[in-house]
């Protein structure tokens, strides 16, 4: 990948401004090259590092998918899936940094990349398959897709926490998310 000089003129804001984490790694590694005593962004390498993995050549983005994960799991439980539900919820919250977070990342950085993190999943929330309805056949309209989306942060970031009692711990998490929803959706 070819480096644009222009861009670290705007550093860290193009880092979290660019979607794609191919693009945001090399940037990222090219800036520690010319900025080896950066502890911040020696902290923003091993955050990402901590959201993404490589599985068989693919890039797998961990916050996504514990996200997911998360917006798929019943709240009910039952005396037998209990325990099984909530050590999967804690592992999902630890997966986001939620959890046991590496201390040795700002926080202030951590709500960073779960803005970031947010700002992919609302992209992704305005494509055809998150905006389809009556068989994939017709899009939602934006008041409806609206709603959808503030269900899907409501459920991981404040009834699963709820139920769990990790309320207090996933508070940030939820308003960091929350802020770039209002700040996407602020016209509907």
């Amino acid at each position: 990948m070819e480096i644009n000089e222009e861009h670290f003129s705007d550093w860290p804001h193009f880092f979290y401004e660019t979607p794609e984490y191919e693009e945001r790694n090399a940037y990222l590694s090219a800036y520690l090259k010319r900025h080896p005593d950066s502890e911040e962004d020696q902290a923003r390498e091993k955050l990402l590092c901590e959201r993404y993995a490589n599985v068989d050549k693919k890039t797998i983005d961990r916050y996504m998918e514990a996200f997911l994960m998360l917006k798929m799991t019943n709240e009910k439980t039952n005396l037998l899936t209990r325990k099984q539900t909530e050590r999967d919820i804690k592992n999902y919250y630890r997966v986001l940094g939620v959890m046991d977070a590496d201390p040795s990342i700002p926080p202030a950085l951590r709500l960073l990349e779960w803005e970031h993190f947010t700002k992919c999943y609302l992209t992704t929330c305005q494509s055809g398959a998150y905006r389809a309805t009556i068989f994939g056949m017709l899009p939602m309209k934006d008041e409806t897709l609206s709603k959808k989306i503030i269900a899907d942060l409501e459920k991981v970031g404040l009834i699963l926490p709820e139920v769990f009692a990790l309320s207090e711990l996933c508070k940030p998490f939820y308003n960091s998310m929350l802020s770039v929803y209002q700040k996407s959706f602020h016209g509907l």
